[in-house]
């Protein structure tokens, strides 16, 4: 007899209530285990927080099951589902901010297993039977499958067939709708294969959906005139949107184009009919991470209007959401989580869009390159719909449970994965590689992939150069397009330094040899030499100059310095390699033509020997040569790394006031050709003013290698050694005086000065706001008896009215001995009330409100410091609401809050140690952590009393972005604290001025150079110049300080 709907859903009501309660005692021990290892929940008895989780999430399993559809899916589904209700849950996250699982996912995949391991069994079954209900419960769903089929039908029209986009969509809509219907019609029909009491398998619920699909799009297909235009349309819109709705299973093929696979591209998957310039973006996006995301961010909004609806209408659901956050049901609060993370991706996407034109275009240039049916607007809806296969819209595509770091990062590799699949060009991952990418683990260097496969296929000298040249601008173009330039820059003039070179030795080769070759060695040779040399000085030029350009780029002066003596090293290495190559080749042809010339068997072919000698020794000063240019490549990178990390950070405090007395001399772009001069007068303000100024030392006085290789060289014969003497010497001034200038101007691009900032204390468009106090300072014998201290505040509206005022007023005292914070004034009135209460919510446009209040100082308050900062919230009129924030300051005595304590954000995690290799370990003489944990905006505050050095928000997008240096003497050692990657810098500090332990200095962020790139790089960069960043600076060490990721401390 076959089975009928009753017989399914009561199938599935005795699955979910057998199942119910042994998988919720299951969850319950892991969610035990899980939740202890959260910061905030620790010392606190969480039992009855996991009983709770697990009902509700084995309610959400058992209820969402029918999106499985095949057995490998259920251990993902399960993970996530343990990390969404984790996340959703009320007593573990009461204002639904974003958890980030760094620390736990693992432990969540873990759990998930071991779940499924258990009920492996009864979870098959279960989600097969819940897949059919949900299938036949379809009145509850129209609305939204009509919904989602117009909106999708819109979306399709639009880009495949503007002419006409609106005839096309309601075709869409009409066949698509009739299809839906057909489909539930003969799925109704496919019952009859189900027989009750038997254990229903996911195998035959998908061949049933896909018979029902075949059946459905084939009786809609029937209908439509054979010449129809819109019968290629419906079928690929179709088969993109019943997967969406449930309808139609996703087959293998079909998973991998969305990207849900284990596909990897291809080296060359993007290259493939591409013109040249499209080649290098093509190699890094098939294998570059962070050229991956910014692609993909690229495609995303590459559809405008569709990116823009996207955009707002996942905004508008996170605002709705937001306005009741406390009075969300536990199912609104997962599609809250669900959205955001949709949104934050979005919002990653409209920010590069925004910020990086010239990379957006590259890119699209790079897909417009391709061939057709890859082009960028393909890309771009191919791009979409991975999004909504990776954020919960298409049934059956179960993410993994991973870190925000990496969520982007995976997503756009997935991508490309997929788009390689399309392709015919890639290669199966395994599963294991994919979960460990998924939980951050690195991805392989494509540069050097590049260059072992090109040196592999190259057996000579010059293939070996051209790998390695390949390589290496493989990899500076995936850092950027700053870095790319000076590779190229230095590429060009090493390469044309070399070319000249190797082709006087090639032609001297070949004039030696052309009585024995009828004059054709000469060419031959000649050519020979120009490749040879050319390719390998170009190797050496751009691996000075991309070094050169990362430094300046990312912020290190041990990078300048280490291509700025490579340059020089390898130029002056290459000399005196060629000199002593051609002196020692000299003396040993000399002396094996006077034991010829004795000698009665060799005799007759010492003429012979004296006629090719010439080319001998050129060859052996060509050989010399590379080996030399090798060597002083090598050391001299190693001792420019070391000058840049050691002498540069010292040497750049004498600097600063040179660089103020000869302010205004360095103008200009790159130095070309003009030696050491060119170094002095060709430095260019702003980031390649820095670059000219630190690689001047190579590039400008490689362009004179040439000439002094024509005038120094030109008589070489088999005395080279001794006319190549002046030569070395020549060269070796020159290289001691560029390195001299690239150190002097390596140390002016990155001393510690920075540009005056233009912030003034409580002002914004809207409001002034002033916070004063009647003593800035008082003697340890003026607080007893008690002294009065008036603390004054004034708002004043400008043009509009302000309402909704909101006032919070912070006052602490602060010593070594004491951390108090104050919250009565002398009268015993709450102080965070006064002025909420004298000021009121609202303030007329261009009007003013005062308030004031009294404390009384304490006979404790010995050498300290009172701070009491006022944060005031308004809402102009028709605008929306605006924060602004001052603070007075009272120094009592004399404060020994000058070591840093503490930690500069109230919660968090080490996600790098000092020696991280991520960033942090070219960094010396800084030692830095790096901490995570909160969200854009979380405010960081000073760690001890010292003076505003630096304001920086100059360049939100390289480097430190916008940050803060706070200068201090501890113990009488000088040193200088950095707050970096800021959002925002507090308004209430100034260049010059002290700050108090505690006062706000910003917010974080994640502007300059951070991995990942966006919102999931959010954290604080936090480094000391001349302290050790551990205890007692710090409350707990890194352990390991080379740690990445897990550094063992959180607060």
């Amino acid at each position: 007899m076959p089975a009928t709907a009753a017989d399914i859903k009561s199938l599935v009501n005795n699955s979910s209530n057998q199942l119910g309660s042994s998988l919720a005692h299951s969850l319950s021990a892991q969610f035990g285990s899980i939740l202890s290892s959260l910061p905030q929940l620790k010392g606190i008895d969480t039992s009855h927080i996991s009983n709770s989780l697990a009902q509700t999430t084995s309610q959400e399993i058992l209820k969402g099951a029918g999106s499985i559809t095949n057995e490998n899916q259920i251990s993902g589904y399960v993970a996530e589902a343990i990390a969404a209700n984790l996340e959703a849950s009320k007593e573990v996250n009461p204002q639904l901010e974003e958890l980030d699982l760094k620390g736990i996912y693992k432990q969540i995949n873990k759990s998930a297993e071991a779940i499924t391991k258990e009920h492996f069994e009864p979870l098959k079954s279960h989600a097969a039977g819940q897949s059919i209900l949900d299938t036949l419960d379809h009145a509850n769903k129209i609305a939204a499958e009509n919904e989602l089929i117009a909106r999708e039908a819109e979306t399709f029209a639009k880009e495949e067939h503007p002419i006409g986009a609106e005839e096309t969509a309601q075709s869409l809509k009409q066949n698509t709708g009739e299809i839906a219907r057909e489909y539930r019609n003969a799925f109704q029909n496919q019952l009859a294969h189900f027989t009750p009491g038997r254990p229903l398998t996911l195998e035959e619920v998908r061949k049933t959906k896909e018979e029902a699909y075949k059946t459905a799009y084939a009786a809609i297909e029937a209908n439509l005139n054979k010449t129809s235009k819109y019968k290629e349309h419906l079928r690929d819109f179709s088969q993109n949107v019943m997967p969406m709705l449930g309808y139609k299973p996703l087959s293998p093929k079909e998973v991998e184009e969305l990207g849900a696979g284990r596909a990897e591209p291809d080296l060359t998957a993007f290259t493939h009919k591409t013109g040249f310039s499209a080649k290098g973006v093509g190699l890094a996006m098939a294998s570059n991470p962070r050229v991956q995301q910014e692609a993909f961010y690229t495609l995303l909004a590459h559809n405008r209007d569709q990116f823009a609806k996207d955009y707002k209408e996942t905004e508008g659901q996170l605002k709705q959401y937001r306005q009741r956050v406390g009075s969300l049901n536990h199912g609104e609060r997962l599609e809250y989580i669900r959205a955001r993370k949709r949104f934050v991706i979005l919002k990653n996407a409209n920010n590069f869009v925004q910020n990086n034109p010239g990379k957006v275009q590259t890119y699209t240039d790079t897909f417009q390159a391709m061939e057709a049916g890859y082009r960028a607007s393909w890309a771009g809806r191919a791009s979409r719909a991975t999004l909504n296969a990776f954020t919960g819209r298409v049934p059956g595509i179960h993410t993994p449970v991973m870190s925000k770091q990496v969520r982007d990062s995976f997503m756009a590799k997935r991508f490309f994965g997929g788009l390689a699949f399309r392709k015919g060009s890639f290669a199966l991952g395994s599963a294991k590689g994919l979960g460990q990418l998924a939980q951050g683990a690195k991805m392989a260097n494509p540069e050097l992939m590049v260059a072992n496969k090109a040196l592999g296929w190259g057996k000579k000298f010059v293939a070996a150069n051209l790998a390695g040249l390949f390589g290496l601008g493989m990899y500076f173009l995936a850092l950027g397009k700053a870095v790319f330039t000076g590779f190229v820059v230095g590429a060009m003039a090493g390469g044309t330094v070399g070319a000249i070179a190797g082709g006087i030795i090639g032609f001297q080769i070949g004039v030696a040899l052309a009585p024995f070759t009828f004059g054709l060695s000469i060419p031959v040779f000649t050519f020979l030499g120009v490749a040879v040399g050319g390719t390998f000085g170009a190797l050496i030029g751009g691996l000075a100059g991309g070094m050169i350009a990362l430094g300046i780029h990312s912020g290190s002066a041990a990078a300048v310095g280490a291509g700025v003596g490579g340059g020089v090293g390898g130029t002056v290495g290459g000399i005196v390699g060629f000199n002593v190559g051609a002196g020692l080749t000299a003396t040993a042809m000399t002396a094996a033509i006077g034991v010829c010339i004795g000698s009665v068997v060799c005799a007759p072919f010492a003429p012979f020997l004296i006629a090719v000698s010439p080319a001998v020794v050129w060859a052996g000063g060509l050989f010399g040569g590379i080996v030399g240019a090798a060597v002083g490549t090598a050391i001299g990178a190693t001792v420019g790394y070391l000058v840049g990390n050691y002498v540069v950070p010292f040497f750049s405090t004498i600097v600063t006031s040179v660089k103020n007395f000869f302010a205004g001399a360095f103008s200009g772009t790159t130095a070309t050709g003009s030696g050491i001069l060119g170094a002095f007068t060709g430095a260019a303000a702003g980031i390649w003013g820095g670059l000219s100024g630190a690689s001047g030392a190579v590039l400008g006085f490689l362009g004179n290698v040439g000439g002094a290789i024509w005038g120094g060289l030109g008589g070489i014969g088999v005395s080279a050694a001794t006319a190549g003497i002046p030569v070395a010497a020549t060269f070796l001034t020159i290289g001691i005086g560029g390195t001299i200038v690239g150190i002097n101007t390596s140390a002016i691009f990155f001393n510690p000065e920075g540009q005056e900032g233009a912030i003034v204390a409580g002002e914004n468009d809207y409001f002034t706001l002033i916070k004063t106090v009647n003593e800035d300072s008082l003697q340890n014998s003026e607080i007893s008896p008690p002294r009065d201290i008036i603390f004054t505040i004034t708002i004043t509206a400008k043009d509009l009215k302000l309402a909704n005022i909101t006032i919070d007023d912070n006052l602490r005292v602060k010593s070594e001995t004491i951390d108090d914070r104050i919250i009565r004034d002398k009268d015993n009135n709450l102080i965070n009330t006064i002025c909420s209460n004298a000021i009121g919510a609202e303030i007329d446009a261009n009007e003013s409100k005062s308030c004031e209040f009294t404390i009384q100082t304490n006979a404790n308050w010995v050498d300290s410091t009172v701070s009491n900062t006022i944060s005031v919230q308004a809402i102009p009129e028709n605008k929306s609401a605006v924060s602004d924030s001052a603070t007075a300051i009272v120094i009592i005595g004399h404060p020994q809050l000058s070591c840093p304590q503490g930690w500069p954000l109230r919660s968090g995690y080490i996600s790098q140690g000092p020696e991280g290799s991520t960033s942090h370990r070219r960094l010396l003489p800084e030692e830095a952590i790096d901490i995570g944990g909160n969200s854009m905006g979380t405010p960081t505050t000073a760690t001890f009393t010292g003076t505003v050095q630096l304001i920086d928000t100059s360049d939100p997008i390289n480097g430190y972005g916008y940050h803060v240096d706070i200068s201090g003497n501890c113990n009488g050692v000088p040193f200088v604290a950095r707050w970096a990657h800021l959002e925002y810098v507090n308004n209430t500090i100034q260049e010059g001025q002290s700050v108090a332990f505690g006062q706000i200095i910003g917010g974080i962020d994640a502007t300059g150079h951070v991995v990942p790139s966006g919102e999931a790089g959010t954290h604080l960069h936090y480094s000391f110049f001349g302290l050790s960043m551990q205890e007692p600076f710090i409350p707990q060490n890194p352990i390991p300080r080379n740690c990445d990721e897990d550094c063992g401390v959180s607060w």
